[in-house]
């Protein structure tokens, strides 16, 4: 059963700072030579960990490589203007832990330049866009991992300008418009948006039920969802002694009757990692379920956790 149009990035930056004996950037001479079998012709090694490597090219461009240690797959490629690979200056690709394209953009002087596109596991486009000189701009769309569309909506300078409609295959379309991010009616007038009204509700994270107003109870949800991820995760010591850092991606559903369900991790860094993610996630609790048109619905969330040593 598909999830209803509802959908939520939760960007939680957690940060766990430890204090390994390895300097990432650096590399780790243990590994050196680990991946160069990926290098072409004309390339050459900089630097490798267990999780990365580092090159240069011929004509002075410099890549980034990331990797699922346990089976070598690749799933990041990164390109660099500069050494010390710090701007972003070329194509930027990311892939799912088991291979397939998970999403493509290019950098022109550290800001995406042109279309972006994300994928679902499957290899169905997930949404796609155009960014301009880092803002998103243009219609956007998104569509289920069956290749139908349940949202559109366009952007002006990075911010939500224009009409934004969501699809629902039984309710049909809804549209709502925005300028300069700001909720409008159609004649362009400004709406009150303290609540959003019948129309969609997001799961929220228990523990904030003192708070009659939605408005008030999803900002307390949110900060109990943060406080739950600092207090259970943990830091796989296998992952700190070989140095994996990166931002690892857990996907899963809250149900109609606000239990979790189809866990998934999406980017999982290594093997410690992921089972890490995934056990986090399943240690939640209920949640208050998504409601759509006053009926509860099932929602996807998808959560970053970025693991960093220092």
């Amino acid at each position: 059963m598909s999830c209803t149009s509802l959908k939520l990035l939760i960007c939680i930056a957690l940060l766990i700072c430890l204090a390994p004996a390895l300097v990432a950037q650096k590399g780790d001479r243990r590994f050196k030579g680990r991946y160069e079998s990926d290098l072409g012709q004309g390339k050459k090694e900089l630097a490798s960990a267990y999780q990365w490597m580092t090159s240069v090219t011929a004509d002075k461009q410099y890549v980034r490589r990331t990797y699922f240690p346990e089976t070598h797959q690749l799933i990041g490629h990164v390109t660099f203007a500069d050494k010390k690979m710090r701007v972003n200056n070329g194509p930027a690709r990311k892939w799912f832990d088991e291979g397939g394209l998970r999403s493509e953009v290019t950098f022109v002087h550290g800001l995406e330049e042109g279309i972006y596109v994300d994928y679902h596991r499957n290899g169905a486009v997930a949404s796609t866009g155009t960014y301009r000189r880092g803002q998103k701009t243009g219609t956007w769309l998104h569509y289920r991992n069956d290749g139908t569309l349940y949202k559109s909506a366009n952007y002006r300078a990075g911010k939500l300008d224009g009409p934004s409609i969501r699809i629902d295959s039984l309710a049909g379309a809804d549209t709502i418009y925005y300028r300069q991010d700001q909720l409008v009616d159609a004649a362009g007038e400004t709406l009150e948006t303290s609540d959003p009204g019948p129309m969609e509700l997001m799961p929220l994270f228990p523990g904030c039920e003192e708070f009659l107003v939605y408005s008030a109870r999803k900002p307390c949800a949110d900060r109990k969802m943060l406080e739950f991820v600092y207090r259970h995760i943990q830091y796989p010591p296998r992952a700190r002694e070989m140095g994996v850092e990166g931002t690892a991606v857990v996907s899963f559903v809250i149900e109609r009757d606000g239990s979790v369900s189809e866990i998934t991790s999406e980017y999982g860094l290594n093997e410690d990692v992921r089972t890490e993610i995934v056990r986090l996630v399943n240690m939640m609790p209920v949640w208050e379920p998504g409601i759509q048109d006053g009926i509860p619905v099932r929602v996807l969330f998808t959560l970053p956790v970025k693991f960093g040593l220092r």
